[in-house]
């Protein structure tokens, strides 16, 4: 039981209507974080990044870049589906701006390790 996996990306577009249903778990300042927990899941994770929301198609992919390599690695520990959502408007993604998206995203996990149940 102590291997760790790590979380994969969900493939079909149905599970993020459940995901959509629940009330965040996690919200930072940008992000909010829905969770459906289940035991016997393996973590699988989503990203909804709307382009209303981020309108260049470099920052949206920046993004879900920065999001992908986070939650690949957070999400290991958890059983459950979770989906990553952008909540307000962005205006643009660059270099020196990416440290500051990372710090965000680590802060959405620590609130979701505070909330989640014991696992």
């Amino acid at each position: 039981m102590g291997s760790r996996s790590y979380a994969t990306k969900i493939t079909r577009s149905e599970s993020f209507g459940g995901l959509l249903k629940t009330r965040p778990v996690a919200k930072t300042d940008r992000l909010m974080l829905h969770a459906l927990f289940q035991d016997d899941t393996p973590p699988q994770f989503g990203i909804l990044i709307p382009k209303r929301l981020a309108k260049r198609a470099v920052d949206r992919n920046a993004l879900k870049r920065l999001v992908r390599h986070a939650c690949r690695d957070a999400l290991g520990n958890y059983q459950g589906k979770f989906l990553v959502r952008l909540s307000k408007p962005v205006k643009a993604v660059g270099h020196s701006d990416r440290a500051a998206w990372w710090t965000e995203l680590q802060q959405l996990f620590s609130d979701l390790a505070r909330r989640a149940p014991s696992q």
